[in-house]
């Protein structure tokens, strides 16, 4: 799965399908899917870009399960499978599947997934504001160095503020 393309693997007939990671190219895997009345679909959890694929295919009346890669790939490692690509991946997260039979689940609701964004925001802009403040108390030449610094820093103090009013809604 990546940002454009959703690679697909049915397990056991080893048929596969690529589709686009739009609107148009999830309908297309939708009756692509259809077809083969599959007992469950699953997706690897990449962050982000498995999220439109989780919610159209849940909608769409499939069961759909969420699994890690870092597992799918020990798998496939253990089979002795040591390239990687996109559809090598999809073969070999139906065939983990197969075996672990992961516990579908419904996506997360719009809201849950913009709230862990914005949380995730804000503790990034308050990591990156702690390392700025110690760039400043060790700076060796504080005159040029601490002009741009400070700028971000009050960057920082805008969004972090910014992040507590949204939060707080």
């Amino acid at each position: 799965m990546s940002k454009s393309r959703l690679d697909v693997f049915l397990h056991p007939i080893g048929q596969s399908q690529s589709v686009a990671n739009d609107k148009p190219g999830l309908q297309q895997l939708v009756r692509f899917l259809r077809k083969h009345g599959p007992q469950l679909i699953v997706l690897e959890a990449t962050g982000n870009y498995h999220r439109r694929a989780h919610r159209h295919l849940h909608n769409a009346g499939f069961a759909v399960a969420l699994m890690n890669l870092f597992r799918t790939r020990k798998f496939a490692d253990m089979l002795g499978q040591l390239a990687t690509t996109d559809k090598i991946d999809a073969r070999s997260f139906a065939m983990f599947a197969a075996m672990v039979r992961p516990e579908a689940k419904a996506p997360p609701a719009p809201a849950q997934t913009d709230l862990a964004a914005l949380l995730v925001a804000r503790r990034q802009a308050s990591q990156a504001k702690g390392a700025l403040n110690n760039q400043l108390g060790v700076t060796e030449h504080r005159k040029r160095c601490l002009r741009p610094t400070r700028d971000q820093l009050d960057g920082l103090k805008f969004q972090g503020s910014r992040s507590s009013i949204l939060l707080a809604v």
